[in-house]
């Protein structure tokens, strides 16, 4: 035994998580959901710029923009939470994984019904709409089973984390409930009132994306900056936000709500974005995380967003859109990392906690830096394109997405390749 191997064994023994790495799933499943999201995302980039002429002039009901909004929120935004749940919620929640068989059964479906649906709304059909929102709502629903049951069931005494998983897997439900209501109102020659197109969206970007990442944010940000969340009153933005997503359901009958809607969500991205700066700076690493500034960047741009939604509704959307995307890629610069640093930590002497300590090392906090300039560069462009009516600006961003992909994965692959190759990196300090 090396002394680099034996002195990693000796800090994993002395250290005590509050997760239990053991329950960590094998890291295909989590690798298929992932691979499938950033194929999504790059569709949604090519897709970016063939409907680059839609977007300037600001035609949001054209098929081809449906479709690849669809392409991201599904495709990409859904596809990878989904795939992060599976690697998470065991380890979180202590409960065994879902079997490989069912977590890949339920990926292919879903993404036979996102691909349906999308196909779709880009002209082959109502028909082919409505099927692909049932596979798709089907494969949700299953998706929802599969995670619930093991919150649900965990020995892990419930907290502000239990009820903000099982919130943001009701708000999936929930978007998908407005999304499929529409699918069959135009198959059936009946649209949907206009109002139900922004319940869709709202419960989608607040109830399920808002909702998770909060909800996460809880356990990853001070595992990885080695803090603790004593002392922040965790609650207060998710209530802020949902009580934000109320009014706005109701900002249809009594218009004068969506002005407190939008002070709320304004408030709650403070919020979160100020906790996260505090419990990054509070903690015991050699160095601020990187990877917060992407996260703090995207809730920046929620922040925008709420600004702008009482003006502009379509730029908010962009921009929370553009917040998302900044806080999947700032995470799966840590979770990826992670379940490398699992696969590797299992090839090896001593207790499974040691993955700790070889994924602080492995996770690439230059290229997350890159990301957060590139995404924001992103929203800028597609922003002004939108409200300027530039097509070169347009798709200027689409190919700052595709470009933004290729540097994103080209940076987590140093660490997989550490990780499988059975690299030996520098251990750091204790995690907390």
């Amino acid at each position: 035994m090396s002394d680099e191997t034996r002195r990693l064994e000796e800090m994993a023994r002395s250290y005590k998580p509050t997760i239990n790495i053991a329950r960590a799933p094998g890291p295909m499943a989590p690798a298929f959901f992932l691979a499938l999201g950033w194929f999504f995302l790059a569709w949604a980039g090519v897709a970016l710029l063939h409907q680059a002429p839609a977007l300037a002039a600001n035609n949001w009901a054209a098929p081809g923009v449906l479709g690849l909004m669809h392409l991201y929120t599904l495709g990409f935004l859904t596809m990878t939470m989904s795939g992060l749940l599976y690697q998470w919620i065991p380890v979180v929640f202590d409960r065994p994984p879902v079997e490989p068989v069912m977590a890949w059964s339920q990926g292919i479906l879903y993404t036979i019904g996102v691909t349906l649906l999308v196909a779709g709304m880009r002209g082959a059909g109502a028909g082919w709409m409505a099927a692909g929102g049932t596979v798709t709502a089907a494969a949700l629903v299953w998706l929802t089973w599969l995670d619930a049951r093991r919150v649900l069931t965990s020995p892990r005494r419930p907290d502000a984390l239990t009820a903000l998983i099982l919130a943001a897997l009701a708000g999936l439900n929930l978007t998908w409930l407005w999304g499929l209501t529409m699918a069959f109102g135009f198959s059936l020659g009946r649209p949907a009132p206009y109002y139900v197109l922004g319940l869709h969206i709202s419960t989608a970007l607040v109830a399920w994306v808002a909702t998770l990442v909060m909800g996460v944010e809880l356990k990853l940000v001070p595992m990885f900056t080695m803090a603790r969340v004593e002392g922040q009153r965790v609650a207060g933005p998710p209530v802020l936000a949902w009580a934000g997503l109320f009014l706005f359901w109701l900002a249809g009958e009594v218009p004068a709500l969506l002005n407190a809607a939008a002070g709320l969500w304004m408030l709650a991205a403070l919020w979160t974005g100020r906790q996260l700066w505090t419990i990054g700076r509070s903690g015991r690493a050699p160095a601020f995380d990187r990877v917060l500034v992407g996260v703090i960047a995207g809730w920046v741009l929620w922040f925008l967003a709420a600004l702008a939604l009482p003006a502009d509704p379509a730029l908010a959307v962009e921009l929370m859109f553009g917040g998302a995307l900044l806080f999947i890629l700032g995470y799966q610069s840590r979770i990826l990392p992670f379940i490398a640093a699992v696969a590797l930590a299992r090839r090896m002497p001593g207790p499974p906690q040691k993955a700790f300590f070889i994924a602080r090392q492995l996770g690439p906090a230059q290229g997350a830096v890159v990301s957060t300039i590139l995404g924001t560069l992103l929203v800028l462009a597609l922003g002004w394109g939108v409200t300027a009516g530039s097509i070169s600006a347009v798709r200027l961003a689409g190919a700052l997405v595709l470009l933004l992909l290729a540097a994103h994965i080209g940076s987590l692959a140093g660490a997989a390749w550490v990780g499988y190759r059975g690299g030996r990196p520098q251990t750091g300090g204790r995690p907390d």
